[in-house]
């Protein structure tokens, strides 16, 4: 199950069509597992399905965000749709070091990015997460109790 998808070229990307697809795709992109630091990775897919070429990687993110780093962030998603299009879906995966299972600083990113999408009415998709184990999408289940 932890076999990595192949990734053929950008011209040869089938286009992203439902979560299950993203998560391959992040499956693909993230290659063999390990992180040594906390990294958000944003970018986005179009509304024909296909991944914007470029991925944009915050390193050092902060174990829990703060209402001015989520406000930021979907401040320059917002700014990045004069390139893009404003028609796109905001894809983001936080890597971090360590087990699979999800923690609470995973959750208040989950969270935290819905909230400050909503806010500025930004569509995305839910927040997949890559440890050294396993790539999964963090599900509106995995926010309950969150902060």
């Amino acid at each position: 199950m932890n076999d990595i998808p192949r990734l053929p070229s950008a011209d040869h990307m089938s286009a992203i069509r439902n979560e299950r697809d993203l998560h391959e795709r992040w499956r693909a992109l993230m290659g063999e597992l390990g992180f040594s630091g906390r990294t958000l990775w944003v970018t986005f897919v179009l509304p024909d399905g296909i991944m914007f070429p470029h991925i944009v990687q915050v390193a050092e993110t902060p174990t829990y965000p703060a209402d001015a780093d989520l406000d930021g962030l979907l401040w320059l998603c917002g700014q990045a749709f004069e390139v893009v299009g404003d028609d796109v879906t905001v894809a983001m995966l936080l890597s971090r070091p360590g087990s699979a299972g999800v923690r609470d600083s995973d959750r208040a990113w989950a969270s935290g990015i819905v909230a400050a999408a909503r806010a500025r009415s930004i569509r995305t998709y839910p927040l997949h997460l890559a440890t050294d184990e396993a790539v999964r999408v963090i599900a509106p289940d995995d926010l309950i109790g969150a902060a």
